[in-house]
């Protein structure tokens, strides 16, 4: 009897975690924390701050999900297959379910996060209040033109600070220079998962990259985003202290986007093809370049 109450949410929780970003914001806001004390952490309240940063950002996918339940249907009709498997779309959980689920998952974040200190608890209010207001009307910053890649790209900065404002040092200089980076990436990056719901956000009356500027400048953006990265990583690293071993990831982790882009430009009307290469590609790629800005803070 237990395990059917509970299935719902394990269902939600693998969801969020497979086919969301919520594990990336988590990984941010590692990234954030070692950049912040310099690669040593104090390791309980790394533990603690990691969980509440993943509990909020679970809360804010499921309360995404909630309110696209019917456009998430409609991708899922026409064989998307980052639709299909969603439990609110097979009904593996129920939308009163998905409310509770995430319910739960703030004042778990939220709970711990005022335990940590203020600073990191501020960041967690708003980064959560921005997932609301993402996909809330009248607000519906989803449906906007340029204020959706905003938004995110801003989450994904303030994820990063919450994990240096974990250990006391949201000031550091690493700190807000990977905070930037992974603002201006995701703002390159972000238009290239609208590739593939092209169909439903015109459906829905979305302004998205793709839909405005047409799908061949979507991936020209993201090109000059990958050369950007790389032009400010050779002439920041050393300014910054970073070790050499960061510049030579760098320069092979820009060669994987550009091909990975370059593939995805070649395929622009599957977005099944799109789906595989952000999961498979794409998202290991974004992590390895928050591992390379780790290894490129210890000491050679």
């Amino acid at each position: 009897m237990l395990k059917k109450f509970l299935l719902p949410y394990a269902y939600l929780f693998r969801s969020a975690l497979r086919t969301g970003t919520s594990g990336l914001y988590v990984w941010c806001a590692f990234t954030g924390m070692i950049a912040a004390s310099k690669a040593f952490p104090p390791i309980f309240v790394a533990i603690e701050s990691l969980i509440a940063m993943l509990a909020i950002a679970l809360a804010v996918y499921a309360y995404n999900d909630i309110l696209d339940i019917k456009l998430d249907k409609i991708s899922a009709e026409i064989g998307q297959s980052h639709y299909i498997n969603r439990p609110l779309v097979t009904g593996e959980a129920s939308k009163l379910e998905a409310k509770i689920f995430v319910l739960a998952q703030t004042l778990v974040g939220l709970s711990i996060g005022f335990f940590i200190n203020l600073q990191f608890l501020f960041l967690l209010v708003l980064y959560l209040a921005l997932g609301i207001t993402y996909s809330t009307p009248p607000i519906h910053f989803k449906q906007r033109f340029l204020l959706k890649q905003l938004v995110i790209s801003t989450g994904f900065a303030i994820s990063t600070l919450a994990g240096g404002a974990a250990v006391g040092a949201v000031g550091s200089i690493h700190l807000i220079y990977v905070a930037a980076l992974f603002f201006a990436i995701t703002f390159g990056f972000l238009p290239l998962t609208d590739l593939r719901d092209i169909y439903g956000d015109e459906k829905m009356g979305r302004k998205t990259f793709p839909i405005v500027l047409g799908p061949k400048a979507t991936i020209k953006i993201s090109f000059a985003t990958t050369v950007a990265l790389l032009l400010v990583s050779v002439l920041s690293y050393s300014w910054l202290g970073f070790n050499f071993a960061f510049l030579i990831l760098m320069f092979a982790i820009c060669l994987a986007l550009s091909l990975s882009i370059f593939k995805v430009s070649k395929n622009l009307n599957n977005s099944n093809f799109i789906e595989n290469m952000l999961n498979r590609v794409l998202q290991p790629i974004f992590l390895a370049l928050q591992v390379s800005i780790l290894i490129g803070l210890v000491p050679l």
